[in-house]
């Protein structure tokens, strides 16, 4: 069963155009109804994507399974973000235009700049920026009068390695208290 569902993966990355079931049950010498049973359990997985023209659905590799798992309305999206839910830590994920694809903790703001500093404009040096750029994560603390922050940003990537979104958790950092000893 995996080594079907990698035949399709594969095929799928190799492909630039989204294919059929019939196509795809074609090209990986499977029976359509097999593949398709295969499609939907990557697809429940978050690993492939569909879109519908007429009767036809043609399919692609999602571009990133942890988006596509948190955008779903699926029994393990809807478990997946109960968990996240019940964190401390604040978690967003975020495109490569700062906004807010999904967070954890209810919030109204759209971009990650008003999110974390009550802003309408992006940092001047934006570390976001730098975790799309190069593809690596990054940590920063932003010290406010009243509490710190520690910042996480770890790229998401497509299937081809390219960053196409960032997630980023922040914690309260820990004040240092005055020793008066």
């Amino acid at each position: 069963m995996r080594g079907a569902q990698n035949k399709i993966i594969d095929l799928l990355r190799n492909k630039e155009v989204d294919l059929t079931i019939s196509q795809i049950a074609s090209e990986t010498r499977m029976d359509r109804h097999t593949a398709s049973k295969h499609l939907e359990s990557l697809k429940s997985k978050g690993l492939v994507e569909n879109r519908v023209i007429g009767k036809s659905k043609l399919w692609k590799l999602s571009k990133s399974p942890l988006i596509e798992a948190l955008k779903e309305d699926s029994p393990v999206s809807k478990e997946l973000k109960k968990m996240l839910g019940l964190l401390d830590d604040k978690i967003s994920i975020q495109d490569k235009n700062h906004e807010v694809i999904w967070h954890n903790q209810e919030s109204n703001t759209a971009k990650c700049h008003e999110l974390h500093l009550g802003r309408k404009q992006k940092c001047k040096e934006c570390p976001a920026e730098q975790v799309l750029e190069e593809g690596k994560p990054t940590n920063i603390t932003i010290t406010g009068k009243k509490e710190s922050k520690e910042i996480t940003m770890h790229p998401i990537k497509d299937p081809n390695g390219k960053t196409i979104a960032f997630i980023e958790i922040t914690k309260k950092a820990q004040q240092k208290r005055k020793n008066n000893g």
